[in-house]
C-alpha cells in the first residue's frame, strides 16, 4: 500500500518548491545585456525542472504504486548543521555581501562533513565568494550583495 507520507508527500514538497521558485523567477528580466540571458533564465529553469521532477516522482509513486525499499535515516546532526548553515547564509547575504555569506557555507558544511580546518574552509569560501561577485555582479550585472568587503573597493 502506497502512503502519502511515503511516496507523495516529498515529491508533492518538490513541485510546490519548484512552482514556487518559477514564480519568483518570472519577476526578474528575461533577457539581460545586448539579448544575453537575463536574472529570470536559471530560476526559470531550475524551478520548471524540480517542478516537473517532482511531479514524475508523484506519478510514479502514486498512481504507478512503485513499491521502494528502507532507505537507513542519516545522522540527523549532519542534517541540522547544514540546514543551520543554509538558513544562516541565506540571512547574511544581503547585510554582510557574498564574501562573508559564502565563508560562512563553506565553514558549516566542512563542520557537517567532519572537516576540523575551519580557518581554511573560510578563506575557501570568502575566495569563492568573492569571485561569484566578480562574475555575476560586475561582469554579468546580476544583482549579487557586495557586503561591506567589496563594497568598500568600489
Amino acid at each position: 500500500m502506497t502512503t502519502l507520507a511515503g511516496q507523495g508527500l516529498p515529491p508533492a514538497i518538490l513541485v510546490i518548491v519548484g512552482v514556487a521558485i518559477a514564480w519568483v523567477g518570472s519577476g526578474y528580466t528575461f533577457f539581460g545585456a545586448a539579448h544575453w540571458a537575463g536574472p529570470a533564465v536559471f530560476p526559470m529553469l531550475v524551478g520548471c525542472g524540480m517542478a516537473l521532477t517532482g511531479f514524475a516522482l508523484l506519478v510514479r509513486g502514486l498512481l504507478l504504486n512503485v513499491q521502494t525499499e528502507e532507505v537507513e535515516v542519516p545522522r540527523l546532526n549532519r542534517m541540522a548543521i547544514l540546514l543551520v548553515t543554509i538558513a544562516a547564509f541565506i540571512t547574511t547575504l544581503v547585510p554582510l555581501g557574498s564574501t562573508i555569506s559564502a565563508a560562512i557555507l563553506f565553514v558549516g558544511t566542512e563542520l557537517a562533513f567532519g572537516e576540523r580546518r575551519i580557518v581554511r574552509a573560510g578563506l575557501c569560501g570568502a575566495m569563492i565568494g568573492a569571485a561569484v561577485y566578480v562574475v555575476f555582479g560586475r561582469m554579468l550585472g546580476l544583482p549579487v550583495p557586495a557586503g561591506p568587503i567589496l563594497g568598500s573597493i568600489g
